[in-house]
């Protein structure tokens, strides 16, 4: 079983934190800033089914994601877990969002874990993978800024 060590980072936003927690874990709203989205579908309130088709080169085939999302009751930490299978290819991912306030606006420190790699993506460099990883989620937070600060 391979998988990647964990990778964070620090994203501000102009809006106040309490949106940009509220629209992180709403999965309906949180779904329209995934990258390379085909379609998705709500399961209940934390749990999102997804088809994306990313348009890396190791990894052309289309990937099916259930996506739950565990906040906390304080309002400032959320946890997504992604399980992505594929033809031939699987994984699983943690992704864990603090959110606090900033000058500006609202502060996101994240981390991201992949978990877990299965079938060909293992056999992918993981310099290669964690580089589309943290390439999609340059992407879903660029996306997630527009949505918020427009």
């Amino acid at each position: 079983m391979a998988k990647l060590d964990p990778f964070g980072g620090e994203e501000t936003f102009n809006a106040d934190p309490a949106r940009v927690f509220a629209f992180l874990t709403n999965i309906e709203e949180m779904s329209k800033t995934i990258p390379d989205l085909v379609s998705a579908e709500k399961i209940d309130d934390r749990t999102l089914k997804a088809v994306v088709k990313p348009g890396f080169t190791f990894l052309r085939s289309t990937m099916r994601l259930t996506i739950r999302m565990e906040p906390d009751e304080a309002n400032r930490t959320a946890v997504m877990k992604v399980q992505a299978e594929g033809l031939g290819v699987g994984m699983n991912t943690e992704s864990t969002m603090r959110i606090t306030p900033d000058a500006n606006g609202a502060r996101v420190q994240w981390t991201a874990s992949v978990t877990d790699m299965r079938g060909l993506i293992s056999l992918a460099p993981t310099s290669l993978v964690r580089g589309a990883a943290e390439k999609t989620v340059k992407d879903g937070f660029d996306a997630l800024r527009k949505k918020l600060e427009t």
